[in-house]
């Protein structure tokens, strides 16, 4: 929701700083590996229970997932597999801080550690719909122009997950991201739905002669 309400709006913001760093010779690409790893540090920090410290660091993973479509863009290199690589990226991003947190609630670190179970269930919950989320978006796209709907895009689930750890509310923000994930997974399946039932004959001809629609955005906000 964010990210399609915001778009590219944020890019003159941020041009000087996507200009500074491209002037250093600093790539795109070289951002987009950059932003994940804050994420590893983040599930590392995150298995040790330190929620305040692993919600600031992933902030600055997501930070780093704004600076690099800017400055693909004011170098005019959105490239395919750019967009492909920081796709591939985010998922893990979403993944390895939860899975952090999933370690902490096994106990395995006494005597801070204690086994909640129903807490690692949960976690399992967010990363199955985080994966979801722009899988379905993936999935829809190459039957309509656009799938860019929901409650929880990227930009939403950084933000609640982060700030959740920060203000010590590690459950409230899970469960919010649990219900909100799968809903966002169903908006986007009714949105297909919908449309696929307005236009069938159209698509399919699409389909029949091969063609390929063209992505929303070279820059994944999934």
């Amino acid at each position: 929701m964010l990210s399609s309400k915001l778009g590219h709006r944020l890019d003159k913001p941020l041009a000087p700083v996507a200009r500074w760093l491209a002037g250093l010779g600093v790539s795109p690409n070289m951002l987009t590996v950059a932003g994940a790893i804050p994420n590893v540090v983040a599930a590392v920090v995150l298995a040790y229970g330190h929620y305040r410290v692993g919600g600031v660091i992933v902030l600055m993973g997501g930070a780093f997932d704004l600076l690099d479509g800017a400055v693909a863009r004011v170098v005019g290199k959105q490239t395919r597999f750019g967009s492909i690589l920081d796709s591939t990226l985010d998922r893990y991003s979403d993944a390895l801080p939860i899975f952090g947190l999933m370690l902490y609630y096994s106990g395995w670190n006494p005597p801070e550690g204690r086994m909640r179970f129903g807490d690692m269930i949960l976690c399992a919950a967010v990363v199955l719909g985080s994966l979801l989320v722009p899988y379905v978006r993936a999935r829809a796209e190459s039957l309509l122009q656009r799938c860019d709907i929901g409650l929880a895009e990227r930009a939403e689930r950084v933000i609640i997950f982060a700030v959740g750890l920060i203000i010590n509310a590690d459950v409230a923000a899970l469960w919010i991201l649990a219900v909100l994930t799968h809903l966002t997974v169903l908006q986007r399946l009714l949105y297909v739905r919908a449309h696929l039932h307005e236009a069938p004959e159209e698509l399919e001809h699409a389909g029949s002669k091969g063609k390929k629609l063209k992505p929303s955005n070279a820059k994944s906000n999934l």
